[in-house]
């Protein structure tokens, strides 16, 4: 009886859904006739099984996707705009001005550092060279006519247009005597030498050693001077700048620019600490005691504050994408000319003369 016709009809003639027919609620769909391209009842052909967004596993039988749609993630990517693409170097916006609002410009205007003199306004590189080819150029060197010669010739006029001539001094002598006054004791101590000027105990102060030592500290001078004249008249903003413009990997010109400002950072940090420990009471301005017993609890503070700051310095930089690979734009880059590059390969050129000749003995010995 159930196998007759019209077993598959419910009371109300209409189809009776069977578990087999694994539809659950819904009503079943004619199956496609063999040998046609689309049902009778022009539904939509059989296609691959589309399940929608935020459904489980199991895709209802016969559910088959609308014609004429395609996901959006399967659709063709629009074309962009055309261009031509930035090399693996640098590159600046020549156009800035054209391309940015006024007050853009204004904020690209205040980016360049205020240079109070003609030395300031070298570019970093040129002013980097110069402080390289006096510190080589001193230690190749012998003698007290070659540091003397560099020291006139290439640092104080430096100093002087620069206008920090005292400041500079005061530097490098504070620099400089610690290390002169050791080297000279174990100089003239414990040099040995023909001519003997005075006799300390069993040791002999010979004029060898104090030609040795006041060598020695000219050499020191000279190079403490040529390295604070550079430190001091250039921006670390500017050397960045300009070093990511040569195409230097940014973490050397990071790692350069933390090194011109370690000695301010520490310098600024030491005096805030000062501060508060005078506000509290702490005798930092007495007697040498006094000021012995607040080293300790100086060093403590500068030294936490400064890998808290090393700390903080990497995030910001993390946040900011440091390490992003690809093509950079600079906004604005120290000014450079053709005599300063001159300048500079004629620097170059003539330490690595200078060093040629030491070594081979080509050039004589200076006194």
């Amino acid at each position: 009886m159930w196998g007759g016709l019209g077993a598959d009809r419910g009371t109300d003639r209409r189809v009776r859904v069977r578990r087999r027919d694994r539809l659950g609620n819904g009503l079943p769909r004619p199956r496609l006739p063999a040998g046609r391209v689309r049902p009778a009842n022009r539904r939509a052909p059989a296609v691959a099984h589309l399940r929608p967004d935020r459904q489980d596993d199991h895709v209802p039988g016969r559910v088959c996707a609308p014609p004429g749609r395609v996901a959006p993630r399967d659709r063709s990517v629009p074309p962009g705009r055309a261009g031509d693409r930035d090399g693996r170097g640098l590159t600046i916006l020549e156009d800035a001005d054209r391309q940015l609002t006024p007050a853009d410009s204004a904020l690209l205007s205040r980016l360049e550092p205020p240079p109070p003199s003609a030395y300031h306004r070298l570019n970093p590189l040129t002013k980097a060279v110069a402080a390289i080819a006096a510190t080589l150029g001193t230690v190749a060197g012998a003698g007290f006519v070659l540091p003397a010669l560099i020291l006139g010739g290439l640092v104080l006029p430096g100093a002087v247009v620069a206008g920090m001539t005292a400041r500079l001094l005061r530097w490098s002598v504070i620099v400089t005597l610690p290390i002169a006054i050791s080297v000279a004791i174990v100089s003239i101590l414990g040099r040995a030498g023909a001519t003997v000027l005075f006799m300390i105990g069993p040791f002999d102060a010979t004029l060898e050693g104090v030609a040795f030592a006041a060598e020695v500290a000219l050499r020191l001078f000279v190079v403490a001077m040529a390295l604070a004249l550079f430190g001091l008249t250039t921006e670390p903003r500017a050397l960045v700048a300009d070093l990511e413009r040569r195409g230097v990997s940014p973490r050397l010109t990071f790692a350069a620019a933390a090194t011109l400002d370690a000695v301010p950072a520490m310098a600024e940090r030491a005096r805030t600490i000062q501060g508060a420990q005078r506000a509290r009471g702490l005798d930092t301005e007495g007697s040498v005691g006094a000021r012995l017993r607040g080293v300790l609890p100086l060093v403590g503070p500068a030294i936490l504050g400064a890998l808290h700051d090393v700390e903080a310095r990497s995030l910001a930089l993390e946040a900011r994408a440091f390490d992003r690979p690809g093509p950079r734009h600079l906004l604005w880059a120290p000014p450079d000319s053709e005599r300063q590059r001159a300048a500079r390969w004629l620097l170059l050129a003539a330490l690595v003369a200078l060093v040629v000749g030491t070594l081979t003995g080509v050039l004589p010995r200076l006194p």
